[in-house]
């Protein structure tokens, strides 16, 4: 038996195709293809990142009437009619939609500091009134009844806070 090999450097899309995520890879390093992975490096004269996107729009669910575990057999995705614009169009394209994603991908990363500080914050928080080094028993906190159901939408509706601070007030 002969050892596995490393294939080639180059633009590759990667597809782990039974029960695994619906992940596709783009993968542009060397790496050994797992037994249950579809990969190919031949594009037919297509942009490699618009063929990425577009493996990434299909849905395994929708392909995967053989078992119980989700997965697209290689055979079903040659009858998928897809949309093919010409090669001078996709480049441009999977790179408005890198760019759009790199944007959410700031966002997120944002979002999920902001919330790592909250729970710090929160932390923090319940240590010092456990620990005593805040009094919270003369605080006078509003009755359940009080307190908006939506906090945020309340303040939002108000003309006096700006947007940044709706996080801030709402915790």
């Amino acid at each position: 038996m002969s050892p596995p090999r490393l294939s080639q450097t180059g633009k590759l899309l990667f597809n782990e195709s039974y029960g695994s995520t619906d992940a596709v890879f783009f993968v542009t390093d060397p790496y050994w293809p797992h037994n249950t992975a579809l990969f190919t490096t031949k594009l037919y004269d297509n942009h490699p990142r618009w063929c990425f996107y577009l493996l990434r729009s299909f849905s395994k669910g929708a392909h995967a009437g053989k078992s119980a575990v989700p997965g697209v057999d290689r055979k079903d995705l040659f009858n998928i009619v897809v949309p093919r614009p010409p090669i001078a169009e996709q480049g441009p394209l999977a790179a408005t939609i890198d760019n759009q994603l790199a944007e959410v991908d700031r966002s997120i990363v944002s979002i999920t500091k902001e919330i790592d500080l909250l729970r710090e914050y929160r932390t923090r928080l319940v240590a010092d009134v456990v620990t005593g080094q805040l009094d919270v028993r003369d605080l006078d906190l509003p009755d359940v009844d009080d307190v908006p159901v939506n906090l945020i939408d309340e303040l939002d509706d108000r003309d006096d806070v700006p947007d940044d601070d709706l996080v801030e007030a709402a915790v």
